[in-house]
């Protein structure tokens, strides 16, 4: 039963209500909340197929609440739901669309420079040798995104060294979006544990 305004009769009664409209009126609050999330930053579609529209609207709606769940998790407590801190809700949809659109980068990091100097080479005063090494490495995002991470079988000529940690092993597999080579074998799985998070 809810209580409505009756114009007849000029007064308040009580009338039967389906156990959802309850719940409804109880937690309107958040409808609303989301419905306004919604209309700040729509995803630009348009289609007469009415499943497609339905589709954009669940990936908005994930969106949506992915950055909740971020800022809640960062411990932001903030009523300001159009900020929501100093990461604002357009910021997050932009970097998820640019995450998930571009292509694996590899970064070219020099690592310490290693002065190869032997004795003889000292005293006979010749100039030094400076060997520098190379790594690449991958964006953290897209190293552990769980995603598309395919293992393919390259020639013995392209063959090179594990990317994984603590592992330096030449090996003849290679990541499809990482670009990066690893052991694949029954005695190891290097794969594996290159995309696998520390944390």
């Amino acid at each position: 039963m809810i209580r409505r305004w009756a114009k007849e009769k000029r007064c308040t009664v009580d009338i039967k209500a389906p156990q959802i409209i309850k719940q409804y009126n109880k937690f309107i609050g958040g409808v609303d909340t989301l419905d306004m999330l919604v209309v700040l930053h729509q995803i630009p579609f348009k289609s007469k197929r009415w499943y497609t529209r339905t589709i954009w609207r669940i990936f908005d709606l994930m969106a949506i609440n992915s950055w909740i769940l971020m800022n809640s998790r960062r411990g932001d407590n903030s009523r300001d739901l159009t900020s929501h801190g100093s990461f604002r809700l357009f910021h997050f949809k932009s970097e998820t669309a640019k995450c998930l659109s571009r292509k694996p980068k590899l970064q070219r990091l020099p690592l310490t420079t290693v002065d190869s100097i032997s004795d003889d080479d000292k005293e006979n005063e010749s100039p030094t040798k400076k060997i520098r090494e190379l790594s690449s490495s991958v964006t953290h995002a897209i190293r552990y995104d769980e995603s598309n991470h395919w293992p393919i079988f390259i020639s013995a000529i392209n063959a090179t060294r594990c990317k994984n940690e603590n592992c330096s092993k030449k090996r003849y597999w290679e990541c499809s979006k990482c670009n990066v080579h690893f052991c694949l074998n029954s005695n190891n799985n290097c794969s594996t544990q290159y995309h696998t998070s520390k944390n």
